[in-house]
């Protein structure tokens, strides 16, 4: 095995563990609450992932993340901006702490286009959905436990491993449209359409209207835009309706069912409430800069949300109408290329389930970042950054930029020096800022404004 090919085991190995103890389908958490627990382990990875860029094979094959310079300006412009931000900001400490947080991310989609560029992106999508299936069993047999034994339906009880049942299903919109690809090009066709069948059938029963919305839209889009997958989503339409009239024969058995479950229920629970006071608050000055990353979970709104349940508003207050669009239209460039090389069936017969598979996850999690926290939880936010990462190294071409191929920076070693201390430095205030603020939440047990980077979501306090 080459020095290149172990690199990217090491990424699908990082990556799977990190899957794993996040969805912690053992119960294995770390005694701080599931979602601290997922944080903590979301930030274990980061702080890893940008050590690899320290071997020379690594940096090699990454180079052709830069071949196509488009989405690299834009994204580079968008955290120009948001920096800009955060030293603006009325609380530097946190906006500066979360917008390092964001760059780190950064290494997750890196180390996605290693693993795609190295032909790995199976085996690891592979291990997330048996992963997830543990997960998906357990939560079945506490579903029946609950309506045939208590005769009820409390979600609460049913989603293992989570302090909240959006938090399950934000992992189940990635999921999902991966399930419906790997039924139909696979030969574990009935595992998969089960798997899909109980995805569904929970996204039932705990009320999960936005989730289902999301997966709805995209497979009518992909209807629309992938002829050639239209048989596989018709079937995977008729495992949906399949799982409807499962969902609703279950209320037989039912004496009570919480105001939650329901998923034909009407109200926005609160979203358009939140929504119009983040419009309100917007100015003139928003189209330039925001108010810092997580300014919405610090600033005096009248709800306690960390976040406002909308990924474009949440843009546009905390980084600023600039820098939101070039954020948004890098990853809009990225889906558009998949998309094109799905069409031109110019990508590898092996890789395109796996590509049409990933383009309607990612193009699902955007949709429901429209009414979930997906750019703010720690799973579906990394879990993002990875499938736009596989994406990207599914479809771009090329030996690497020239500034990396020619040896430039190789002969250059006072850059690789700076370039390290900069990772170094980096490494050391992002954790320095992640502990003081953990161990600043016991101080402010009443200032709750969360989720958000902790679960309390109270402002960090670093410089007042």
């Amino acid at each position: 095995m080459s020095g290149r090919e172990l690199l990217g085991w090491v990424c699908v190995g990082l990556l799977s563990t990190w899957f794993f103890l996040s969805i912690d389908p053992l119960d294995i958490s770390l005694p701080l609450g599931y979602y601290n627990h997922k944080r903590i382990v979301q930030i274990v990875l980061l702080s890893l992932l940008p050590l690899l860029l320290y071997s020379g094979e690594y940096r090699r094959v990454c180079g052709d993340c830069l071949c196509d310079g488009r989405p690299v300006l834009l994204w580079g412009g968008s955290l120009f901006f948001i920096g800009i931000g955060a030293v603006l900001s009325d609380n530097i400490g946190h906006a500066l702490l979360e917008s390092l947080h964001w760059l780190l991310l950064l290494g997750v989609f890196v180390a996605g286009f290693y693993i795609a560029r190295l032909g790995l992106s199976a085996y690891l999508v592979a291990f997330f959905l048996v992963c997830h299936a543990f997960l998906v069993f357990k939560a079945l047999i506490y579903l029946g436990f609950e309506v045939f034994l208590s005769s009820s339906l409390r979600p609460d009880l049913v989603y293992p491993s989570v302090s909240q049942i959006r938090f399950f299903n934000q992992v189940q919109v990635f999921i999902i449209p991966l399930l419906v690809i790997f039924a139909a090009n696979t030969s574990y066709k009935k595992i998969s359409y089960l798997l899909l069948f109980g995805n569904f059938l929970l996204a039932f029963s705990g009320g999960a209207r936005g989730l289902l919305v999301s997966i709805l839209a995209t497979g009518i889009l992909a209807y629309w835009l992938l002829s050639s997958w239209r048989y596989d989503l018709r079937r995977g339409a008729c495992v949906f309706l399949a799982a409807y009239l499962c969902y609703e024969f279950q209320h037989l058995f039912l004496d009570s069912v919480a105001t939650n479950s329901d998923v034909l229920r009407f109200h926005s629970s609160g979203r358009f409430t939140i929504w119009q006071e983040v419009i309100f608050s917007l100015n003139y000055s928003h189209i330039f800069l925001g108010e810092g990353v997580g300014a919405y979970s610090f600033h005096d709104f009248h709800r306690i949300e960390g976040h406002p349940h909308n990924s474009i508003l949440q843009f546009l207050y905390e980084w600023g109408g600039v820098a939101t669009f070039a954020g948004i239209a890098s990853v809009v460039w990225i889906m558009r290329r998949a998309w094109v090389e799905l069409v031109q069936s110019s990508v590898a017969p092996k890789n395109s389930s796996i590509q049409a598979g990933l383009l309607l996850a990612v193009v699902s999690a955007c949709v429901y970042s429209l009414f979930s926290g997906i750019v703010v939880m720690p799973v579906p936010q990394t879990l993002l950054f990875l499938g736009l990462g596989l994406l990207w190294g599914g479809v771009v071409k090329g030996d690497g930029c020239r500034l990396v191929s020619s040896g430039y920076l190789k002969k250059r070693s006072i850059l690789k020096l700076a370039g390290g201390a900069l990772i170094f430095t980096a490494l050391i205030t992002y954790a320095d800022f992640c502990g003081k603020y953990f161990m600043q939440q016991a101080e402010f047990p009443k200032e709750i404004r969360g989720p958000r980077f902790w679960v309390e979501g109270a402002q960090f306090l670093e410089y007042e």
